[in-house]
């Protein structure tokens, strides 16, 4: 950020100083501050497609739907080519719980960068909306090609699975990511969740008990994924021995 500053300090007419700008403001999650850098690039380049998008993706971060569907809509007449910008599109259909619309989005962008794992994971999640597990699984094999150690893609496919009926597979799937993911707590605790959400207790237990031997003050996200444990004496009782 203070190379940036900098960069916009020797010379403000830099339009994707700005832009790059406004891209670490979104990593920051502020917003506000990434619209505005944005909008000043935007001032000086009003054609282009980069900072076009990214005025759109502003707009989606703040929930202003309709301006976010605009300024994609812009990035896409200036380079129809422009896979977050698909992207874009898909994220507000499916805020509109428009799955279908939202799945072609995805799909398109997906096609156009094969190589971005959130681009499949996205339409996994809107295709096990639409009760599509075929397409689902496929697009979560391409997420876990990308990247095996995608915890939110491997916790999605053990879902899939336990959707399917198939446990087996399911729980292969969590175990899998075992080694990849042996010091983060939050992998356990979610793959607990995952299991008591399908019946397996005891598997949720043990899993629990490995998650708290690594973080013993994390379980808020164990609870916030499997409610449930809250009414379950054992899980209780474990829980209250980290306190």
């Amino acid at each position: 950020m203070k190379a940036f500053d900098y960069s916009i300090t020797i010379d403000p007419n830099i339009a994707l100083a700005h832009y790059h700008q406004g891209l670490t403001y979104l990593n920051l999650k502020d917003f506000d501050q990434a619209y505005a850098s944005m909008c000043e690039g935007l001032k000086l380049n009003g054609s282009d497609p980069i900072l076009l998008c990214g005025v759109g993706i502003c707009h989606e971060k703040r929930g202003e739907f309709p301006q976010a569907r605009r300024f994609f809509g812009e990035t896409l007449s200036a380079e129809p080519a422009y896979a977050d910008a698909w992207y874009g599109l898909g994220n507000c259909e499916r805020n509109d719980r428009h799955f279908v619309r939202a799945a072609d989005h995805y799909r398109k962008a997906a096609e156009l960068d094969p190589t971005e794992e959130n681009y499949w994971f996205s339409l996994a999640e809107v295709c096990m909306e639409l009760g599509d597990l075929k397409e689902a699984e496929s697009a979560l094999e391409q997420v876990m090609s990308i990247n095996p150690a995608s915890l939110g893609g491997r916790l999605l496919l053990a879902e899939l699975y336990f959707d399917r009926g198939d446990s087996i597979k399911a729980q292969l799937v969590l175990a899998e990511g075992e080694d990849l993911h042996a010091d983060n707590s939050l992998f356990f605790f979610l793959q607990a969740a995952c299991y008591l959400n399908n019946g397996l207790q005891t598997d949720a237990l043990q899993t629990l008990q490995t998650a708290l031997d690594l973080e013993p003050g994390g379980f808020d996200a164990f609870l916030e994924a499997a409610p449930d444990a809250r009414q379950l004496n054992s899980f209780v009782t474990l829980i209250n021995k980290y306190r």
